[in-house]
């Protein structure tokens, strides 16, 4: 028998919060520098604390926000700033090797979300897909292999499953992954856990679902979320070969 090679599409969205397109120009230039905005004031500054940072500038006269039908106003040094947010990722990832439609087997694949943000309040990063299951036969949707099941929405901490039916799921790794995909080396969702290479194995929804979430700004280097993908049929299940494939979307936003 035939076996079932398995691909994932990535699509990928950045929403940055901000329904208007802004126009901006250089208010002075020269050969190597560009000043995109300046104010005349008497007074301001930068200062931090342990716990905050504040800028501020002092002096100036009609600042504020204002809009018309057409235009955005952000009057004022402060005003003027425009938060700035990146997301890179790979088109596609391969899920190796293929697995045997007739004896089963486990294919696994990595990628990842790479996400660069200086706005002050962080970045929120979501995973979904376009289908459900998520898996599905590029010919005829009817073969497929299912979510991978967890119990009360919690992930499991060691991907296991039922011989005798296929599935297929993720984990995300990294620095701001969420609470939920956190173990404390027994249990997944652990509050301060660690963000493990390869435990708390969940599946996924055609619902956004948060996987990293930061609260500060990471420019300019920015933060990686890698994303493992597990397929597996098992030694007691009968899976319809040919190709197989799932399209992920991933969404960056600032917070």
């Amino acid at each position: 028998m035939e076996r079932a090679g398995i691909k994932i599409l990535i699509i990928t969205t950045v929403l940055t919060g901000v329904l208007t397109t802004p126009v901006l120009a250089q208010v002075m230039t020269s050969t190597n520098f560009k000043m995109q905005q300046d104010s005349i004031n008497f007074g301001g500054g930068y200062a931090t604390s342990e716990n905050f940072g504040m800028e501020d500038t002092a002096g100036e006269v009609a600042t504020g926000y204002s809009e018309s039908d057409s235009f955005v106003l952000h009057a004022g040094y402060q005003q003027m700033k425009i938060a700035y947010i990146s997301l890179t990722v790979p088109v596609s990832t391969k899920l190796l090797p293929s697995i045997s439609g007739l004896t089963g087997g486990t294919a696994t694949g990595s990628s990842f979300a790479q996400v660069t943000t200086d706005n002050d309040f962080g970045y929120v990063l979501q995973l979904n897909a376009s289908s459900s299951p998520a898996m599905r036969h590029i010919v005829s949707s009817t073969y497929h292999f299912s979510d991978y099941p967890i119990s009360g929405g919690v992930p499991s901490l060691i991907w296991d499953i039922d011989q005798s039916t296929s599935a297929f799921g993720f984990t995300p790794e990294g620095s701001d992954v969420v609470t939920k995909y956190l173990d404390d080396g027994d249990d997944c969702n652990a509050t301060g856990g660690n963000s493990s290479e390869e435990k708390c194995w969940g599946p996924l929804s055609q619902t956004p679902e948060s996987i990293a979430i930061s609260e500060y700004s990471n420019h300019p280097i920015g933060s990686t979320t890698t994303i493992h993908f597990k397929a597996e049929s098992g030694n007691q299940h009968l899976q319809v070969s040919g190709k197989y494939q799932a399209q992920i979307v991933i969404t960056a936003f600032m917070n």
